[in-house]
């Protein structure tokens, strides 16, 4: 069933996109004035926009930019600034109130949450260690950052220690055996290293520490 909408109300604005835009939030129908206005907005989306921008007053806001691409203009310097910022704006506050909803989901369903976490634990193990070596790599503050599995880094670099070419017991517990796998960053994060494949290959536990940062 279509919903009624109520008559428009009169406004000084009517005639002009900011009474389209009036009606629109006052949840009622446009007036002629403004559905013509509305239909020639809509058509002048779709301009090429080829013509060299025309400097206004606005520019270097929301509007300045709208009144571009109403026009079929390039962009100037000072709107792309503009909007950008303002896009960035948008998506920050979009950012922290999904933030904020997903910690007072977690806060009020705690016992759910860690159950879920810990499935997912079990079901991905390898996935687990990839998400915990990435999140060492931010903390170390590597210039450049990337997911690095080990299945990812055994299809490059083989098993073999690349440090002092013995192979590696890949089922090791790393913590007892010093023959257990290490995933090593060539150079090392503390020096600029990066946390790519490319950096990173496999080696002993014993190796690795006694390499150290060098």
């Amino acid at each position: 069933m279509k919903k009624i909408m109520p008559p428009p109300t009169p406004d000084t604005r009517c005639g002009t996109y900011a009474g389209f835009v009036a009606h629109s939030k006052r949840h009622e129908s446009k007036c002629d004035a403004c559905k013509i206005v509305g239909r020639e907005y809509r058509r002048s989306k779709t301009l090429p926009r080829t013509k060299e921008p025309l400097i206004r007053q606005k520019c270097g806001s929301s509007a300045g930019y709208k009144a571009h691409e109403a026009n079929g203009e390039k962009t100037c310097d000072p709107c792309r600034v503009a909007i950008n910022e303002k896009v960035r704006l948008r998506n920050q506050k979009i950012k922290d109130i999904r933030a904020k909803k997903s910690r007072e989901y977690r806060a009020n369903n705690s016992d759910h949450v860690r159950a879920v976490e810990k499935a997912w634990r079990e079901a991905n193990p390898e996935k687990k260690k990839a998400k915990d070596f990435l999140r060492y790599a931010r903390k170390k503050n590597a210039p450049i950052v990337e997911t690095v599995t080990r299945q990812m880094v055994f299809e490059k670099w083989g098993t073999d220690c690349h440090i002092c070419g013995e192979p590696i017991d890949i089922n090791a517990h790393r913590q007892t055996n010093p023959k257990g796998l290490h995933l090593d960053h060539v150079i090392a994060l503390v020096n600029g290293g990066t946390h790519t494949l490319d950096n990173i290959k496999p080696s002993h536990v014993f190796c690795n520490l006694s390499k150290g940062s060098k």
